[in-house]
């Protein structure tokens, strides 16, 4: 089967983006078009194409147009994530595929939606949906949701079931060297890889630090400047908190030897959507592989991560979830090396891949 894979995410930077590659590459064999943050690279069938503005977008549709023509005789075309619809929306008219696959990794709702520019997105996502054969949901509360919407759609679930990897040319030292200053503190070391976007409620997780009892540090990954940014550091002045540090979004080679220096993961969602409430976390599981107990704030799919396997504290209080995770930090972690030893995320990973075959192969041989 060939398989041609589109998304407008950056690989290195995307966890979801990446397991999905390969887990397709399991069964098919797949001609990848991803997007580049710096320079753009190809190879016989991977195409990184620069994808930073607007412009860029209409380069990278052009181009993509282009390599789906040269690449005769698609089988399947597999669509990741909204911001990738028009591009499907266009090869699925182009190359016709047998099978369209439509990752809808989010659940933005029309009607949920204040923006023009979001209600366009969720026209488009919408459309895609409608005229695919299969939507890939991040959970079953969002599957629920979306069976109800389209009726002629299969579904199929798959979470955000991964873990960090190191690439084989990594330069570990120069990584080391990198970090280092910011491990040389004492203190239990909290992580968030939200940055400081407040709607990932970092403006209640650095209120909630600044009532700690225990002597700690709080490493916000993925902060990018602007008006968020200014609000947490206002913050961190209010409370006069000196053990705060802003880190940019780091690649996967950075991000998984920076969780393994940390103590606890943090993940903190409203509920004041759809796509927020029923929240599908990658990052959760990318804590927890690098030996991390979480503390969680108390949406469904949260509270039923850690009911199921213990690696963490969920609550609405995060104060006081931060608290118990210190106090039982060595019972979570022996829960959080169990759950890496039954190779959970990897027999996940597996099911899902043998699940995707068997649909892929079925419609395949029904045309």
């Amino acid at each position: 089967m060939k398989l041609l894979f589109i998304s407008t995410a950056d690989k290195n930077y995307d966890g979801r983006t990446r397991v999905l590659i390969d887990l397709v590459k399991t069964f098919a064999d797949v001609i990848e078009i991803t997007a580049a943050k710096d320079e753009e690279y190809y190879s016989s069938n991977e195409y990184h194409l620069r994808l930073n503005n607007s412009m860029d977008y209409y380069k990278f549709l052009k181009k993509s147009i282009k390599i789906a023509k040269k690449h005769k005789d698609i089988d399947c075309l597999f669509i990741d994530n909204r911001k990738a619809t028009i591009a499907g929306l266009k090869l699925k008219n182009i190359i016709n595929p047998k099978i369209t696959i439509y990752d809808a990794r989010e659940l933005y709702l029309r009607e949920e939606m204040n923006t023009i520019y979001s209600k366009i997105g969720c026209i488009f996502e919408e459309k895609m949906i409608n005229k695919s054969n299969l939507v890939i949901c991040a959970n079953e509360e969002r599957r629920k949701i979306m069976e109800s919407r389209y009726v002629n759609t299969d579904f199929l679930v798959f979470e955000n079931f991964r873990k960090l990897e190191y690439s084989q040319n990594i330069d570990k030292k120069n990584i080391e060297k990198k970090f280092t200053k910011y491990f040389n503190n004492t203190g239990f070391r909290i992580v968030s890889t939200g940055g400081c976007d407040l709607d990932r409620g970092t403006d209640r997780l650095v209120s909630a630090c600044a009532k700690l009892s225990y002597k700690y540090s709080l490493f916000l990954v993925g902060s990018k400047e602007g008006s968020d940014k200014l609000i947490i550091e206002n913050l961190k002045e209010q409370y006069n908190i000196k053990s705060i540090y802003f880190i940019p979004k780091l690649s996967q080679n950075e991000l998984k030897y920076f969780l393994s220096k940390c103590d606890a993961g943090i993940a903190i969602y409203h509920k004041k959507n759809a796509n927020n409430l029923y929240c599908a976390s990658g990052k959760v599981y990318e804590y927890i592989y690098e030996g991390l107990p979480v503390a969680v704030s108390d949406n469904p799919p949260l509270i039923n991560l850690v009911n199921d396997y213990k690696v963490g504290i969920c609550s609405s209080d995060i104060h006081k979830a931060l608290e118990e995770v210190y106090v039982r930090h060595k019972e979570l972690k022996n829960n959080v090396n169990t759950f890496i030893d039954k190779n959970i995320v990897e027999n996940k990973q597996k099911e899902f891949s043998i699940k995707l075959k068997k649909y892929c192969m079925e419609v395949n041989f029904e045309k």
